[in-house]
């Protein structure tokens, strides 16, 4: 069984930006990256919520592949608040200062 990295801002940043031509690099922007995160949440969700039926009906002995996609889960959802928090602390910042 081979286990597949979490994916990190880093890699999501990567995926961003080689989907981007090289002239609309500009067009990268937090809302692609934090969407991205977002959607990467959702998956790894459907997927422990896949897991974790299968494990309660009894069709399959995997457990530790169920165990590992909720850490993942957990990492990514963690992930995604530490952004949104550092966002939020960031805009916070920019409204005190002084014009």
């Amino acid at each position: 069984m081979e286990i597949s990295q979490i994916s990190d801002i880093q890699s999501l940043v990567e995926k961003v930006t080689s989907r981007v031509a090289p002239e609309k690099e500009a067009e990268v922007s937090f809302t692609n990256i934090f969407s991205n995160a977002i959607a990467n949440v959702k998956q790894t969700e459907a997927t422990v919520k896949n897991d974790a039926v299968m494990a309660a009906a009894g069709l399959t002995d995997d457990l530790h592949t169920v165990i590992i996609n909720a850490e993942k889960a957990e990492l990514a959802l963690s992930m995604l608040v530490q952004v949104r928090n550092k966002a939020l602390d960031a805009y916070s910042e920019i409204m005190r200062m002084a014009l």
